[in-house]
């Protein structure tokens, strides 16, 4: 079992459980010692995860449309969304998304009847807990830290709220502190690259906030084959370096899948990488992988926001 199976297979699952359902499932799989219970439990969990999945599916897509009608991104520092009905379990993913997408503080708030919850994601080194502590005012409960926190409040007093945390991002936050940033820790040959040299670089890990995983670039790579959207929304691709590189590698970028239709034509663009290097074992190969963290498209060209 190695960190990254944890991370994106077994702990979404676990944590399925309690965002839309009841996490003592999770904690009776972790308990048994009933191989058929176990077995039982593990299906139950997955089937959590796919629902957790459609919801966070549903609701991002929501909440880019709404973006589009609400916010001006060349004046609002955050990003702040309600709806009714939004489920407040998966909230704070979807927040995640667009932090990702829009590189600024993100709220997303569900209302049910007369309760409002919500869940905020940081950026820019925005203190999350502090800046919900100046709108204890208008908040019923709130916590958190740095990087997220969680907050309910009457669903009458949205408005309000959204209006104090704009203002607050707007004077706390500056254009610069909102550029996102990718370290790349060293620019490499695609044909330097091998199975030992992924399997040496995981052994750094386990990899989190306080030690982050080693991110490498490459330049001027010919996308191979035909690039595909896989999944829910991830790049599926083959690359090789030009002008005359002889290793042929797969790369997976993790809802990227927005780029597949610019770069499936005849002539695609070369592409700049950055990415981590891993080794991917499936029906009993294993191979080199790259997963892209980010990538640049030498023609300039973009995909279209909200895909």
């Amino acid at each position: 079992m190695t960190p990254g199976r944890v991370a994106f297979g077994l702990a979404p699952r676990i944590n399925a459980a309690g965002r839309v359902d009841d996490a003592a499932v999770a904690v009776r799989l972790m308990l048994t010692n009933d191989p058929f219970q176990a077995r039982d439990l593990a299906s139950q969990l997955d089937q959590r995860n796919r629902e957790r999945q459609e919801l966070e599916g549903q609701i991002l897509e929501e909440a880019l449309a709404s973006v589009a009608t609400t916010h001006d991104l060349a004046r609002d520092r955050a990003i702040v969304l309600a709806s009714a009905g939004w489920h407040p379990g998966v909230l704070g993913i979807v927040a995640s998304r667009l932090v990702e997408r829009f590189g600024r503080p993100a709220a997303l708030i569900g209302t049910q009847g007369n309760q409002a919850r919500g869940s905020v994601r940081g950026a820019g080194g925005w203190h999350v807990a502090d800046a919900l502590g100046r709108c204890a005012d208008i908040l019923t409960h709130y916590g958190g830290h740095r990087s997220a926190g969680g907050f309910s409040l009457a669903p009458e007093r949205i408005g309000e709220f959204r209006e104090r945390l704009l203002a607050l991002a707007a004077a706390d936050l500056t254009a610069e502190a909102l550029t996102p940033v990718l370290e790349i820790d060293a620019e490499v040959a695609l044909d330097d690259l091998d199975l030992d040299l992924a399997d040496a670089l995981s052994r750094l890990g386990p990899h989190g906030l306080g030690n982050p995983e080693p991110v490498l670039a490459v330049r001027e790579l010919q996308v191979m084959r035909s690039p595909r959207r896989v999944g829910r929304n991830h790049l599926k691709m083959k690359v090789r370096q030009t002008p005359s590189g002889r290793q042929v590698v797969e790369a997976i970028g993790f809802n990227l899948g927005s780029y597949a239709e610019i770069l499936d034509r005849p002539d695609p663009p070369r592409v700049d990488l950055a990415f981590v290097p891993e080794r991917n074992a499936w029906n009993g190969r294993e191979i080199l992988q790259l997963r892209v963290k980010d990538l640049r498209l030498l023609d300039g060209s973009e995909p279209a926001t909200g895909t």
